[in-house]
């Protein structure tokens, strides 16, 4: 699971902090990340969540190469709170919404 170091170091977390968010041990991303062990289901779909990639990412079906597009960051407490509140809105809203900020932006 090559990909999941260059995931975690994208994000600049270390083993033992993404153990941490995935409620599991620093060695077991280790022996992750270096093929010493394959996490079950539920991990990977922890982390599938967390890097914000698909499962298949993450066992290398798909590779991360240089001419790929940059890992995308994930959303910060307040911009999750701020899009859980947008998506509630009706579309006119979140159409008016948006053509707001284009037109200050």
């Amino acid at each position: 699971m090559k990909n999941l170091k260059k995931l975690r170091e994208a994000q600049g977390l270390s083993q033992s902090k993404l153990a941490e968010k995935l409620s599991i041990t620093q060695q077991s991303i280790y022996k992750y990340e270096n093929d010493l062990a394959f996490p079950n289901l539920e991990t990977l779909k922890m982390m599938s969540n967390l890097f914000h990639v698909s499962i298949d990412f993450l066992v290398e079906n798909e590779i991360l190469s240089s001419n790929q597009p940059p890992l995308p960051t994930p959303l910060t407490k307040k911009e999750e709170e701020l899009l859980t509140y947008f998506q509630q809105l009706p579309p006119v809203t979140q159409k008016a919404i948006v053509d707001l900020l284009k037109s200050i932006t």
